[in-house]
């Protein structure tokens, strides 16, 4: 998939959620619930992305954290709209990597209504 198709298809995504009925309550609820996953571990996460100069020696410790704090956040239910958007932003590394068919799916159903946050 070249970088102009995976732009349309986070374009698509984005357009979806902002637009579907089933998030439409949503979108005014931004505030984040203090249980929720994502919100609780999307700034551990972002931290990890956001780390340089991680030693050599505490590399794998460092990735597998970031692997784990991303498969919890991913597969998590979403509480609101900006949560959503985390999930969107940690499913793809920060922007650089795709997003697993799976994640899209799920997206796509609250974004058409059949599944609601």
């Amino acid at each position: 998939m070249d970088k102009v198709q995976t732009i349309s298809r986070r374009a698509a995504i984005i357009g979806a959620l902002a637009s579907s009925s089933a998030l439409g309550t949503a979108v005014a609820a931004t505030a984040d619930s203090p249980t929720s996953t994502i919100s609780l571990l999307f700034p551990d996460w972002l931290a990890l992305r956001n780390e340089r100069d991680v030693p050599a020696e505490e590399w794998p410790a460092h990735f597998a954290r970031y692997v784990e704090l991303q498969e919890r956040i991913t597969a998590a239910s979403p509480a609101n709209v900006r949560e959503a958007a985390i999930q969107l932003v940690v499913e793809t590394d920060d922007g650089d990597s795709d997003y697993r068919d799976e994640f899209y799916a799920r997206l796509r159903a609250l974004a058409m209504g059949e599944a609601r946050i």
